[in-house]
């Protein structure tokens, strides 16, 4: 079943140009709430010190990307 068949008021917000660029984003932004934890690594706090963007945990799996990114 195709999206615009399951989920027709999304047609419009999801297209094939504007979801590359959402996804970038997402991308973007996850790669540098990584880069303030990986900062925060000592000094008061740094052990309690938690992401707060709600999509943090679920974009996760961007890890082995963004390290390989960092690398080069």
């Amino acid at each position: 079943m195709r999206m615009s068949e399951r989920w027709p008021a999304l047609e419009v917000f999801l297209t094939p140009e504007i979801c590359p660029a959402k996804f970038q984003n997402l991308h973007t932004y996850y790669r540098n709430e990584k880069n303030k934890l990986s900062s925060f690594t000592s000094g008061t706090g740094a052990r309690d010190f938690a992401p707060k963007w709600e999509h943090f945990t679920r974009l996760q799996f961007l890890d082995d990307t963004i390290e390989s990114l960092d690398s080069t």
